[in-house]
């Protein structure tokens, strides 16, 4: 009890090579610990424990690098209009809430929320922090007509796929200018 462990990829672009990373202590042993594909900038991986900050072992190192590069994943298929790809990340009883709606269940869910992603120029991923079974991703979508928003997403895991997102939007921009929303 009282373990978090937080993850945290800072903005920038998945790179083909691991980043090395330093040891870490896993109680009586050390590890090396394993990066996922992100930019050297990557932060270590840190785990808060009664023994302090960077006390993380195998499991718990892996799980959150994994469920880092299912989100990172999840945006890549959005992109790619890959509905086949998002469908099998969610779990059966994957449940979707933003503003608009609460507790949208996956069939609704691409019945109603799914679309052509044929507008969007790019995702700039700022963050991920993953905590056990939860993830926040934070990011900005940069629509080709030069639109852009900035969100935040909550993800539930359920082993590697994902039971829940919650949507909390940021303001929007065109043009670098703020776009008023209507409340």
């Amino acid at each position: 009890g009282g373990r978090a462990l937080f993850r945290h990829v800072p903005a920038g672009r998945v790179s083909a090579d691991p980043v090395p990373v330093p040891k870490i202590n896993c109680g009586a042993m050390s590890v090396s610990r394993r990066a996922v594909r992100h930019l050297p900038e990557t932060r270590a991986l840190e785990r808060a424990t009664s023994r302090g900050p960077g006390d993380m072992c195998g499991d718990d190192m892996a799980a959150a690098g994994n469920r880092a590069e299912i989100i990172r994943s999840l945006f890549a298929a959005y992109l790619a209009n890959d509905r086949a790809s998002v469908e099998a990340a969610f779990t059966a009883d994957f449940r979707f809430s933003t503003p608009y709606g609460e507790n949208i269940d996956k069939p609704r869910y691409f019945a109603e929320c799914w679309r052509d992603s044929g507008w969007i120029g790019r995702h700039e991923i700022e963050r991920i922090m993953v905590d056990g079974v939860e993830a926040f991703v934070t990011y900005r979508c940069v629509a080709r007509d030069g639109k852009s928003f900035r969100n935040t997403e909550f993800f539930v895991f359920d082993g590697d796929k994902v039971s829940r997102i919650d949507v909390y939007f940021g303001p929007s921009h065109q043009d670098g200018e703020l776009v008023r929303q209507e409340r």
